[in-house]
């Protein structure tokens, strides 16, 4: 299986706000598996309220790539 993760910037129509806060634009990491011609995507979204970080779901994805390369679903 193969995981491929990229990180993008998306920018809101709106400004969003919430009880934590407000933002216009904010970055994602999006993930893509594939195994046997078959591909999945996902968004891996990171929350502050957890103490999650972009740079926290990228290590955790650059991990989970290691232990997912030589598995089959």
């Amino acid at each position: 299986m193969k995981l491929t993760q990229e990180t993008r910037q998306l920018e809101t129509r709106w400004t969003w706000r919430i009880a934590r806060g407000a933002f216009s634009r904010i970055e994602y990491a999006y993930v893509r598996l594939e195994h046997q011609g078959l591909t999945g995507w996902g968004e891996a979204a990171h929350n502050r309220r957890y103490d999650e970080s972009l740079e926290s779901i990228q290590a955790f994805l650059t991990t989970a790539e290691s232990v997912l390369s030589d598995r089959d679903p």
